[in-house]
């Protein structure tokens, strides 16, 4: 197109040349006389002519300036989407930095909250992960304290639901708020939000490894309790909670029964396997928020929270019968596994968990000393009774040689 542009505007001075160079005269009466002779109107033609490359030329520069315009136009739409592009890039790269420092649920909560909108553009937003069950609400659909649930029931069917999605596992799903009239998200969207759901993938999936190293070093393997380090400071952190709250709480401590004889006659292994069924029954039978705790060996502690000293004795009464009923087999032989428990309620005026767990252990002795398999309560009051001194604190140990 150019180059035709360039050979009108040749011929065109080549014309003019010609044109001017005869004298204006002679062409009028060369042009009177075609007329007079042919009958051919050429001035007017000449002048039509004119006019149509003059409009011609002025049609492509037109067409020039339009075309300049639209590629200035393009290279400010390229401009802003790089810079959105880099944009994107940067709040990316800052969520994973701050998701690769994340340990645990709190901190993983903390980060989604105050990066994915930013990252996604919108606020409007809820996650929920498969390993450990919880869910998180964010934007202005939902209010502080509402559950999924609540929130999808007030808008449904307003969301892209994207998969979190690490070794071909699903480990959880984002939610993104929608609006109606919106148009499908484009590549470049889709392919941002695949990579910010990776990121979250590969999270979730780091905190439960996080989570179950931590469980695995806080908790015993056989009987699933918790080791006794993280028992006692379980039991300190409920009495600071109950002293701010005044609400009651409780614990129980309890003994398996003539176990030395069980390691004796049958082996450790039948105590290993004693152990499993003591805390397979703990699990089935106390609340999920009572605390179980492997105290050493044989002992057991249990942290009763929101608890006072009746409702503790019927905790205590209960796995009593529990394992009085549970037969252990061993080598073709069925073993009644019992214990001895030792009640008592925490009182304001029990400043440290030492002097709780003293006055439990006596209780225990206590039952131990009327004949084992029954419970015995010690109060604050009645403390003065224990007939031996508090039993040392004692590391737990994984396998059963404990004496009972």
């Amino acid at each position: 197109m150019r180059r035709f542009d360039t050979f009108l505007i040749f011929a065109t001075l080549v014309v003019a040349a010609v044109f001017l160079s005869v004298p204006l005269t002679r062409w009028v009466v060369a042009a009177a006389g075609l007329q007079e002779s042919y009958g051919f109107s050429v001035i007017p033609a000449v002048i039509i002519l004119g006019i149509v490359l003059w409009f011609a030329q002025r049609v492509r520069l037109i067409e020039r300036q339009a075309q300049q315009t639209a590629k200035e136009v393009q290279l400010a739409a390229d401009a802003r989407r790089a810079e959105e592009k880099a944009q994107q890039l940067a709040t990316t790269l800052r969520l994973s930095t701050a998701l690769n420092s994340v340990i645990d649920r709190n901190g993983l909560r903390q980060v989604i909250e105050a990066e994915l909108p930013v990252v996604l553009g919108t606020n409007d937003l809820w996650i929920t992960t498969r390993p450990d069950g919880w869910s998180l609400w964010l934007g202005e659909s939902g209010e502080a304290g509402d559950s999924l649930v609540e929130g999808l029931a007030r808008k449904p069917g307003a969301w892209e639901s994207v998969p979190l999605i690490i070794g071909g596992k699903t480990v959880g799903v984002v939610g993104i708020g929608t609006r109606p009239d919106s148009a499908p998200a484009g590549p470049d969207r889709q392919l941002h939000i695949d990579a910010v759901a990776s990121l979250l993938a590969i999270a979730v999936k780091n905190v439960e490894l996080f989570r179950r190293v931590r469980e695995l070093s806080m908790v015993d393997p056989l009987t699933g309790c918790l080791l006794r380090h993280y028992g006692l400071a379980t039991l300190a952190a409920e009495m600071r909670r109950a002293r701010r709250s005044g609400l009651p709480l409780s614990i129980v401590m309890f003994d398996l029964d003539d176990f030395k004889e069980l390691n004796d006659r049958y082996g450790h292994l039948a105590g290993d396997q004693a152990l499993v069924v003591v805390g397979r029954l703990l699990k089935e039978t106390l609340r999920l928020s009572d605390i179980r705790c492997r105290y050493g060996g044989e002992e057991f502690l249990i942290v009763l929270p929101e608890t006072g000293l009746a409702g503790a004795l019927r905790a205590a009464e209960n796995l009593k019968r529990q394992f009085e009923n549970a037969a252990l087999p061993v080598a073709g032989d069925h073993v009644s596994v019992t214990a001895s428990f030792g009640v008592t309620e925490v009182t304001p005026a029990d400043a440290q968990a030492t002097t709780v767990l003293a006055r439990a252990d006596s209780a225990l002795y206590e039952a131990k000393r009327l004949g084992r398999n029954r419970v015995e309560v010690a109060s604050a009051a009645t403390n003065s009774r224990a007939s031996r001194p508090p039993v040392p604190i004692r590391e737990s140990r994984t396998g059963a040689g404990a004496e009972g």
